[in-house]
């Protein structure tokens, strides 16, 4: 796939640059313009069937964006607003993997199944906490490991109910722990007995980064 994205690349390149020469006109000069400006740019296969395409979304934002065989989008690259992402798409056109740059720093990857459902998601933090998470088929994280900003790790494993469940942590004076809850979210079992409060434990966060 990648050898594919460099090929298209390379073309949207040569595309530019025939533009270029085509705009400053054979008996003129030589020299290829500065500048070209369009409002959007395709290139098109030996078929002439349209394989990527650059342009502005409706609210000016620019986009690249790869075509397959059927001319449907399977990759996109562009800007939303001041973030930046990638996003892949499958062959029906759901969206299957992202990856998000967000303007306070805010890092993260994110993949989908074929029902749209977020099942696993990579995130790091704008003060460069790291987490993991596993998430079910509704989409709700069950398991998550993190470090969090303060170096401490933890390992969160929720039930479907997403109040309860078991956590592994290392606290900020490096203690192990272990707490679990039951099913709705009652403090079931805890070493050492003042572990940090269980409440901060199992986030019900089933959000893609």
């Amino acid at each position: 796939m990648w050898k594919d994205l460099r090929v298209a690349v390379a073309g949207i390149i040569g595309l530019f640059c025939g533009l270029a020469l085509t705009h400053t006109g054979h008996a003129q000069s030589t020299s290829p313009r500065d500048v070209v400006s369009a409002r959007e740019f395709r290139l098109t296969d030996a078929n002439g069937k349209v394989r990527a395409e650059l342009k502005c979304n409706p609210v000016g934002s620019p986009n690249l964006l790869f075509l397959d065989d059927h001319e449907h989008t399977r990759l996109q690259l562009g800007l939303a607003g001041d973030a930046g992402g990638l996003t892949l798409y499958d062959s029906a056109g759901q969206g299957r993997g992202y990856v998000s740059l967000e303007p306070d720093g805010n890092t993260g990857i994110a993949l989908l199944d074929a029902n749209g459902k977020l099942r696993l998601a990579m995130r790091l933090k704008p003060d460069g906490s790291p987490s993991i998470s596993l998430h079910d088929p509704a989409g709700n994280a069950r398991a998550v490991l993190e470090t969090r900003r303060d170096g401490t790790p933890a390992l969160l494993l929720n039930n479907s109910t997403m109040h309860g469940g078991a956590a592994i942590l290392v606290n900020g004076s490096d203690r192990p722990a272990v707490i679990f809850k039951d099913a709705d979210g009652k403090l079931l079992w805890s070493v050492p007995a003042d572990v940090v409060p269980a409440k901060q434990l199992f986030p019900p966060t089933n959000k893609a980064p």
